[in-house]
């Protein structure tokens, strides 16, 4: 008995199964390759990061310093055979001797080891020490004496005139030369000039001084041995400092460089006429600056052949 419904039939026959099935099988075979390429790429990835933390550190290998097995040098002027007289060693195969190193003992004093005996180091300490002790011995500025003495030198007072109240003040000090004694001590000589006043209103100045000073420098920190001893003051030359022919008309260059190089100094005001002289190729200018109180000060300025200002003597 057949069914009388109406049924849908398929119609195969429009349907290209051949290339259908070329397209499946091509997609399959293009998945299969990405997954064999992936799959590569994770396998190298994997293997290089396994080998890099796997590996030890790297080492370094110092190779033993042993020296080679001896062998027979080649015959030359600079490296003779071995039946062959060496002669004298080449210079440039010397290598220059390093200088000798300082002691501890060097470094912390100071000293050059060069030196004789550190002679410089103790003629400073002597000279500036001494310098030291005037300035503060001949100076009254109406605090106690005798503890600054007592400083300087334990046990000795000088009483002063408490009712005079003079004052006293070392308006400069300097010493001039010192020269080695017996057992590490040093003479000095000493140059001041003070300022004094008796109503403490008035002061004066009197004639520059000089004084023996005795340092003991042996005992490490320097030592003032003995009170100041006044000597005569060391004359000075008084001779002529300069020797040339007066001009009494200069050349107008030179004036004009001597006048621009006292207003470059800005020093005072130029005043007054030059005094020009002339030694060999150098000119001498002798002019006065005034001071903002009012006070010329003769200076003087050397020019050169050149144009240029010298030191003074050309």
């Amino acid at each position: 008995m057949s069914d009388s419904k109406p049924s849908d039939q398929e119609i195969f026959e429009s349907i290209p199964w051949d290339e259908l099935r070329d397209l499946g099988d091509t997609s399959r075979r293009r998945r299969l390759w990405y997954l064999v390429g992936g799959a590569t790429v994770v396998a190298v990835l994997a293997f290089s990061v396994v080998r890099t933390f796997s590996s030890p550190d790297p080492q370094v290998v110092i190779p033993p310093t042993v020296p080679p097995p001896p062998t027979a040098p080649l015959a030359s002027p600079f490296f003779p055979g071995p039946d062959q007289d060496p002669g004298p060693t080449h210079p440039s195969l010397l290598l220059p001797e390093s200088p000798p190193a300082m002691s501890e003992a060097d470094l912390r004093a100071g000293e050059d080891p060069t030196a004789s005996d550190g002679r410089f180091l103790d003629e400073r300490r002597a000279a500036s020490y001494s310098e030291w002790f005037v300035l503060d011995y001949f100076t009254l500025d109406g605090t106690e004496q005798s503890d600054l003495l007592e400083w300087w030198l334990p046990g000795i007072n000088r009483p002063l005139d408490a009712s005079a109240r003079p004052l006293s003040y070392v308006e400069w000090v300097r010493t001039l030369w010192a020269e080695p004694m017996v057992e590490g001590r040093w003479r000095t000589v000493v140059a001041f000039r003070r300022l004094v006043s008796v109503d403490g209103a008035a002061y004066s100045r009197l004639p520059t001084q000089s004084v023996e000073v005795v340092v003991d420098v042996e005992a490490g920190m320097p030592t003032i041995v003995d009170l100041p001893r006044f000597i005569p003051v060391p004359e000075a030359n008084p001779g002529h400092w300069w020797v040339g022919e007066e001009l009494e008309t200069p050349p107008t260059a030179v004036l004009r460089t001597a006048r621009e190089e006292l207003l470059l100094a800005q020093a005072g005001t130029v005043v007054g006429r030059p005094a020009v002289s002339r030694m060999g190729d150098v000119w001498r200018v002798e002019w006065a600056l005034a001071d903002p109180a009012g006070i010329s000060w003769p200076v003087s300025l050397w020019i050169g052949p050149d144009g240029v200002t010298v030191p003074a003597g050309g």
